[in-house]
């Protein structure tokens, strides 16, 4: 599979949800989430978490290091930026990908999202 920003075609899993798997491009850092077919684990995650539509935020506070730092790690899935770019993105009020995240954490993600300074975006109005 090649990377859609720079054509690399060299992946490394850096996380495991089940049958979905966070792949990472070895050559930009673009990071992709893939259902993967294996029938020995067989398919824990639930048909509702892969509709889940992947949510939008932006940043409501000017994003610091640690800022960024605490988003990544609250969110394994958030889409990975340098910090230049999440600043370029909190000046030009742009959104960036939050993942795939389940309605039943929605609210309380949000909050520490909020304290964070990060706010979730409507999807309905940031497709």
């Amino acid at each position: 599979m090649k990377c859609d920003k720079c054509d690399a075609q060299s992946w490394r899993v850096t996380e495991k949800l089940g049958s979905i798997e966070a792949w990472e491009c070895d050559q930009c850092g673009n990071q992709i989430s893939v259902h993967v077919n294996d029938p020995g684990i067989g398919d824990s995650v639930s048909k509702d978490f892969l509709h889940t539509p992947e949510l939008k935020g932006a940043w409501l506070t000017k994003p610091s290091k640690e800022r960024v730092q605490r988003a990544e790690a609250l969110l394994p899935m958030i889409e990975r930026l340098s910090p230049t770019q999440h600043l370029r993105r909190y000046v030009d009020k742009a959104s960036f990908s939050l993942g795939r995240i389940n309605a039943a954490d929605h609210h309380e993600l949000e909050r520490e999202l909020r304290d964070i300074g990060i706010g979730i975006l409507d999807s309905k109005m940031h497709p």
